[in-house]
């Protein structure tokens, strides 16, 4: 009787409860990924459908940068052929509308370092002199941190870099990060002293008014973590791997070689190009250096990059063609979309939600899908 009866428990247990089995990670993935942080299917916490962007508009390619909203994406018109930007506007992908923003300037190249609900943070490329002050001259080219007010519908300079004073040149090309907190914008300059040593000093500037302050010298690259404004300084050997908040706290890097960085609140992900020495090759490792925890380690011939946060997730840009996957911060898993094709995988991501871009093999086709992670 004791037998029949646990023969019975056991049977109700296998009715009522789902038996579990380990998820099958897809080819395509093991293929260039060494390891990959408890990594399954997106199984019902994302979805997702297909949306249609067109690849031009008003006679222009059509380049789309960061999300705005749910439906809305900064999109960059430019010449197919000669590769200058010629305007910035608002494309709704749910209703097919096209809002212009604003031209630019003739001859040059931009690039979309923020957005906010007040701001466009931009770099340009090439300026002409029109944008110069009075004091320089016409023929000086120089490139710079601009804003557009979407309150106030207006383009305007905010920092001119440093010149060389012979060559009319910028003295160093700065592709640092900026930050942008509400109406503060920071950034960094970078100019050569007497000796011609490169050296490089933190800024920041209210947007109203547009008076930059130096905050300190020697300080590059601010981001935001902990609740803090950040950035990097160097360390005895000149080289850039600490960084210091503003209350003066210092963390020594422990990445060989940091190839992105996205912080948000107290992680700070980041991406390692680190050598195998036992392997004789390079790997790309996407970690978070504040526990170490290592989220995903490819080899180099899947090259990672674009690394971003939000509350929701942490993604990068793949250029290897497989299965598109995110890290997930609730679960701390990496969410696998194991019925998508195979791909170069680009991710725009904004809170629970984002744009996956899919350049399938042979580049001849694109596919591109909204996608929200459910709360």
């Amino acid at each position: 009787m004791k037998n029949y009866m646990c023969s019975l428990l056991l049977l109700l247990i296998a009715l009522f409860i789902p038996s579990c089995h380990d998820y099958t990670v897809p080819v395509s993935l093991t293929e260039y990924y060494d390891s990959l942080l408890s990594p399954t299917d997106i199984d019902g916490k994302i979805e997702y459908r297909k949306i249609m962007l067109p690849d031009t508009l008003k006679g222009y390619k059509a380049s789309y940068t960061k999300l705005y909203d749910k439906s809305t994406l900064l999109t960059c018109l430019y010449d197919e052929k000669t590769y200058l930007d010629k305007e910035y506007g608002f494309y709704n992908f749910d209703t097919g509308e096209y809002q212009f923003l604003f031209s630019l300037p003739e001859n040059l190249s931009s690039g979309v370092c923020a957005i906010n609900e007040n701001y466009i943070i931009l770099k340009f490329f090439g300026l002409n002199a029109q944008f110069l002050p009075d004091s320089q001259s016409s023929s000086s080219v120089a490139e710079g941190i601009y804003a557009y007010s979407l309150h106030e519908n207006h383009l305007f300079c905010v920092h001119l870099f440093s010149i060389d004073s012979e060559s009319k040149q910028v003295e160093y090309e700065n592709y640092n990060d900026v930050l942008l907190l509400g109406d503060t914008l920071w950034f960094d300059d970078f100019y050569a002293n007497d000796s011609g040593k490169i050296l490089v000093d933190l800024y920041c500037t209210d947007l109203k008014d547009l008076k930059p302050q130096k905050i300190e010298e020697n300080a590059q690259n601010p981001f935001y973590y902990k609740n803090q404004v950040h950035f990097f300084v160097h360390d005895e050997n000149w080289e850039y791997k600490v960084f210091c908040s503003l209350d003066g706290q210092t963390t020594k890097v422990s990445a060989e070689d940091l190839k992105g960085i996205a912080p948000f609140q107290d992680n700070f992900y980041c991406i390692e190009h680190k050598p195998d020495y036992k392997e004789l090759l390079y790997r790309f490792i996407i970690k978070d250096m504040s526990t170490d925890k290592i989220l995903a380690s490819c080899n180099s011939s899947n090259i990672v990059a674009s690394l971003k946060a939000t509350d929701f997730f942490v993604s990068w840009n793949n250029y290897a063609d497989h299965v598109p996957c995110i890290y997930d911060r609730k679960t701390q898993k990496i969410l696998v979309f194991s019925n998508l094709p195979e791909g170069n995988n680009r991710f725009l991501i904004k809170e629970n939600y984002g744009i996956l871009f899919q350049l399938l093999p042979g580049y001849q086709s694109k596919d591109i899908y909204f996608f929200e992670r459910k709360k």
